[in-house]
């Protein structure tokens, strides 16, 4: 009986305007999708090219710069690392500095302009379609009287159910795995992108992750068409929901997060960091304080003195990167009540990007920062932590006495066995773990709204 369902769901559908607008639109935008984004990547995998050739040739006695790979799959789910860093300038003075933006406090959970990325393609328009596919699936045929006929043949409530949410599942999912298609064929016949076993397994992933997308607000559309008897009050519920959960929840947590947790700002974070600068004048009056006379002991505290400044601003950075993670924390916490941010971080973490991406590389580059000082420390038996140029001049009973810090040593020319960067990205078995919670959160979703719709439609009243 349940086929009996799904086929007169599915034909009543394939020949509807809603199924060929959509087919249309989706096709269009999976196959426009390549093409937007393979031209950032070309140049985006030029210029990264370019600055790893660069900083190779570059003296390592200097400072050393990580750079973050683009990632090849950005073509699903590209929009979260926009306003990303595209690499970490380290040395001994200055720290870990972002390279490719101006701050360190960019908003990088909700950036403000999405690329028409697969996931924004699924996230907006198929879960709006699934939705106009089954707001009337109920209350519409209760309104034009076929629902009363259907029950009142043996047919259980149970394979209406089912054949109707497979009838608009199916019917969505199509479109939606015809247009993927589409867009991986051109990402492979361009060449820019290799779509090998790991990508193609990432891919598969999405995938059905995807479907379960579109399942759950399929589901939704079904529950509220089974709990309300005319279509036009279906239709504005329903769509009422979409926009709650797949606009409003995701930008609202953003808002929230950051009315809630307060965090410095880039000026004010300038600002700490200058006041660090300042104990070169308290360390200047210590200096007479301590009775200190001869000119090297006063140079070389000069330098501890730099040296404790420099990894002051240090754990001031660290500090300020680590409220700035507990902010977007909060947001991706908050916004998880939407089924659409759930499908856009697992897809994140899925390709391996996102902000927890971003986050595991600037932890890799800050402890690549370690490694290169305990390394400079084995080769030259010293670190220096602050500009070698810097004098300050003293005076010590009438004496004038220009302060100069130790000299740095340079590092030998074989630098062969310089550390590596450690390793910032994950496998398809490791990404997927770190998606597992939005993943589960998704099934979870389903399950409920599917035991939601068999319920309501159990107490439905199918009679005039």
């Amino acid at each position: 009986m349940i086929r009996h369902i799904l086929r007169r769901e599915l034909l009543k559908n394939f020949q509807s305007f809603r199924f060929f607008a959509l087919f249309a639109v989706a096709v269009f935008l999976f196959t426009v999708n390549p093409f937007l984004v393979a031209t950032e990547y070309r140049e985006r995998a030029q210029k990264y090219n370019k600055d790893v050739e660069r900083m190779e040739k570059r003296d390592r006695n200097r400072g050393i710069g990580t750079y973050r790979r683009p990632n090849p799959m950005s073509f699903v789910a590209g929009s979260s690392d926009e306003n990303a860093p595209t690499g970490y300038y380290i040395n001994l003075n200055g720290g870990v500095s972002p390279m490719g933006v101006d701050q360190y406090g960019v908003n990088l959970t909700f950036p403000g302009f999405q690329l028409v990325d697969w996931v924004f393609i699924l996230k907006m328009l198929f879960s709006l379609f699934a939705i106009l596919l089954t707001f009337d699936a109920v209350s519409g045929e209760k309104e034009s009287g076929t629902l009363a006929l259907m029950c009142s043949n043996s047919v259980s409530r149970a394979s209406i159910v089912m054949g109707k949410y497979l009838g608009a599942l199916i019917t969505a999912i199509i479109p939606a795995a015809v247009g993927m298609l589409i867009s991986m064929i051109i990402v492979n016949i361009q060449g820019n992108i290799s779509l090998n076993a790991d990508s193609m397994s990432r891919l598969a992933v999405i995938a059905i992750m995807a479907f379960a997308y579109i399942s759950l607000f399929s589901l939704i559309g079904l529950a509220i068409s089974s709990a309300v008897h005319r279509s036009s009050v279906s239709l504005l519920l329903s769509l009422s929901v979409w926009i709650i959960l797949v606009i409003v929840v995701p930008n609202l947590a953003g808002i929230i997060a950051e009315s809630a947790l307060e965090v410095t700002s880039e000026h004010e974070f300038a600002k700490l960091e200058n006041e660090t600068y300042k104990d070169i004048g308290r360390w200047e009056r210590s200096v007479a304080e301590r009775g200190l006379t001869d000119e090297g002991e006063i140079s070389r505290d000069f330098g501890r003195s730099l040296t404790q400044q420099s990894e002051q601003r240090m754990r001031l950075k660290d500090s300020y990167v680590n409220t700035i993670y507990h902010k977007e924390d909060l947001a991706i916490n908050i916004s998880r009540i939407s089924p659409a941010s759930e499908f856009e971080f697992a897809s994140a973490a899925i390709i391996d990007g996102g902000v927890l991406a971003q986050r595991r590389f600037y932890r890799a580059s800050r402890k690549y920062y370690n490694l290169y000082a305990d390394y400079v420390l084995e080769k030259t038996g010293m670190v220096v932590k602050y500009y070698q140029f810097m004098t300050l001049p003293v005076v010590i009973k009438g004496k004038r006495i220009m302060a100069s810090p130790p000299k740095a040593k340079p590092l030998p020319e074989d630098t062969s066995d310089f550390p590596a960067m450690p390793k910032a990205n994950l496998s398809v078995g490791e990404s997927i773990a770190s998606g597992i919670w939005n993943i589960a959160l998704l099934a979870i979703w389903n399950v409920a709204l599917f035991m939601l719709s068999y319920m309501a439609f159990l107490k439905y009243d199918v009679r005039q």
